[in-house]
């Protein structure tokens, strides 16, 4: 029997299909302010990915998953939710036992999607440098555990971040930008332009794709 194999699939057809900027077995940097459709944009990759017999497993670390969103996307996009299998961890600690068991359990036909990555991290903050040098490196340790379940199970990962501004130069950078992007093989960015419409940039190794999209009831086009 012929294996089969993922594709990344965003059903956004100006990207679609571009092996070069969605390559299979890797893993994804999603970020952009709040209300940029980063999350969306995930959903759709998923309720995608699920309508292909592949199983996600969807780590909703800051507990704001939209049943109604997922229902709307799901729909659109006839996606199969057995095959959409929702946590929510309520410490970084439970986060980081998550990671180490995808890492432990995943395989090629998974997609695992940890969204809003860093909330956690942000919230257990208490400017203690102590307990928040071991809160960074739970942090790392997570990214190098889901870059393992890439490298060594075949797995696709997407961590969605939100971005902070960088004081020095004002340029937008994701949450925890050392960690989130060290084993990143592909990012990609969202910017609001008005309501409905959003810039999104996806960067690959030395390839590079900005285009506008829109926001609509069944997801980003």
């Amino acid at each position: 029997m012929r294996k089969r194999t993922f594709e990344l699939l965003t059903g956004i057809d100006r990207l679609d299909g571009r092996p070069d900027l969605l390559p299979v077995k890797a893993m994804y940097l999603v970020c952009g302010e709040e209300k940029s459709g980063k999350t969306t944009l995930t959903l759709q990759i998923a309720s995608i990915a699920t309508s292909r017999r592949f199983i996600v497993y969807w780590v909703d670390c800051g507990d704001r998953l939209n049943a109604n969103r997922l229902r709307a996307l799901a729909d659109h996009w006839r996606a199969d939710l057995t095959k959409f299998l929702v946590s929510v961890p309520r410490s970084l600690k439970q986060q980081e036992e998550m990671a180490v068991w995808l890492s432990d359990h995943a395989s090629r036909e998974n997609l695992i999607v940890f969204d809003d990555f860093t909330h956690l991290h942000r919230i257990e903050m208490r400017g203690d440098l102590r307990r928040d040098n071991f809160l960074f490196r739970s942090l790392a340790f997570q990214t190098a555990l889901l870059k393992d379940a890439v490298v060594s199970r075949g797995a696709t990962v997407i961590m969605v971040s939100d971005v902070h501004s960088v004081p020095i130069d004002g340029e937008e950078r994701p949450v925890a930008h050392a960690i989130t992007t060290i084993f990143s093989d592909v990012l990609i960015s969202l910017k609001s332009i008005n309501y409905n419409v959003k810039r999104l940039t996806v960067v690959a190794d030395h390839e590079r794709l900005e285009l506008d999209v829109r926001i609509t009831d069944g997801g980003i086009s």
